[in-house]
């Protein structure tokens, strides 16, 4: 298998989904592990040779801006190992839970852009959490929603910068307002349509907002310090979503940038992507 991994594709009812353990340290191994699960008609595991898989996991938020609630700076660690979808999930992969009795029957509209490889929009929290529970009831696996800590680790890849690839947003990089791609402003792009960052994943930066499991916290210093949501999933008004999307602006883009939704809202700039606990052996 290639580094980069297999990418999300569909060929009848099956479809691929690949993850990476993201390594604390990027200099000791970018491709530390690979899962792929055929999904639907059949599922089956394969796991590439594994070279270096951490359990704890850190990095600290350096980014100054104090924008969208994004201080004050602290240190985060990630105690457990996980793994993280390089795309977020798709509307072909909506569709085959759908088509398989889970997510609650629910359609979205894809708002006349098309579904296949693009983004699926209109899901809620509730929707989101719909779909990871039908994926880990399929498969026997731990898969769920990341926590915000882990999408931020996970994004920026080693990076301190606003964007993963700089603090400047540059030409074409991404999805947004002014981000100069085709799709600017109008409507989703289909995942995987810009380069990846440093652990292969794309559109971290824009295309859609993506739903995190935690309860929104004015204070990020409450979010997620260890990488464990500080509360669980009942009884929370606010949802706290990450990357920006398609129609925001390019500082809403930046890795440290956090809103929050309630749990129940759907709209055509929200999406969401997937992660999987792994055991603690997996290093």
């Amino acid at each position: 298998m290639p580094v980069g991994g297999a990418r999300a594709s569909q060929s009848g009812s099956s479809f691929y989904y690949a993850f990476r353990l993201l390594p604390a340290d990027r200099r000791r191994a970018i491709t530390a592990f690979y899962a792929f699960c055929r999904e639907v008609d059949n599922i089956v595991d394969e796991v590439s040779d594994v070279d270096v898989a951490l359990s704890k996991l850190a990095y600290w938020r350096r980014e100054i801006d104090n924008l969208y609630a994004g201080q004050p700076q602290h240190p985060v660690t990630i105690t457990a190992p996980f793994a993280v979808g390089r795309t977020e999930v798709t509307f072909a992969e909506w569709l085959a839970c759908v088509a398989d009795g889970g997510c609650r029957g629910y359609r979205p509209p894809h708002e006349g852009w098309g579904g296949g490889s693009r983004p699926v929009i209109n899901v809620n929290w509730n929707d989101a959490n719909a779909y990871v529970d039908w994926l880990a009831h399929k498969t026997g696996k731990p898969y769920r929603l990341p926590t915000e800590a882990e999408w931020e680790y996970a994004t920026r890849a080693g990076t301190t910068t606003r964007y993963w690839w700089g603090d400047e947003i540059g030409h074409d990089r991404a999805n947004c307002k002014t981000c100069g791609s085709q799709w600017d402003e109008q409507q989703t792009a289909p995942t995987d349509s810009f380069a990846a960052n440093a652990f292969g994943l794309f559109d971290v930066a824009g295309n859609v907002w993506e739903w995190v499991e935690d309860c929104w916290q004015d204070d990020y210093t409450r979010t997620s310090p260890e990488g464990v949501p500080p509360s669980t999933r009942r009884g929370c008004s606010k949802r706290t979503l990450r990357g920006g999307s398609w129609d925001n602006s390019p500082e809403q883009l930046r890795s440290a940038a956090r809103i929050w939704g309630r749990p129940d809202g759907r709209d055509n700039s929200i999406g969401f992507r997937v992660a999987l606990s792994l055991p603690a052996n997996a290093e």
